[in-house]
């Protein structure tokens, strides 16, 4: 008697698991229904398809502009924190969010 029991425990159990199992795929097909993959590869072929209508010497333009800013913008924040100045906070502050957008910028 116990055994009925116990399979009938584990029968509403797995019985749970299934309705929770439907739930959730019924939610997750709500709205467009791409896999990881493919909007991966949707991504990466609009990426490509924007590199190909661009000239690659104002690409290579861009880069090396980029590279520069960057450049400038890490020896003024050395500078100011060897300064010592307390004012510089803020303004360190702005040239490391700066920095960090043209890095974005090169990933383009």
């Amino acid at each position: 008697m116990s055994n009925f029991t116990k399979s009938k425990e584990m029968g509403k159990e797995i019985d749970s698991d299934n309705t929770k199992k439907r739930r959730k795929s019924v939610s997750g097909n709500s709205g467009i229904s791409l896999k990881d993959g493919d909007t991966y590869k949707v991504i990466i072929s609009y990426e490509e398809k924007e590199a190909m209508e661009r000239l690659p010497e104002s690409d290579s333009e861009s880069f090396l502009s980029t590279c520069d800013n960057i450049r400038r913008a890490m020896n003024k924040i050395a500078k100011l924190k060897t300064s010592g100045d307390t004012n510089a906070k803020d303004e360190i502050r702005e040239l490391q969010i700066q920095t960090s957008l043209a890095f974005i910028e090169l990933k383009n």
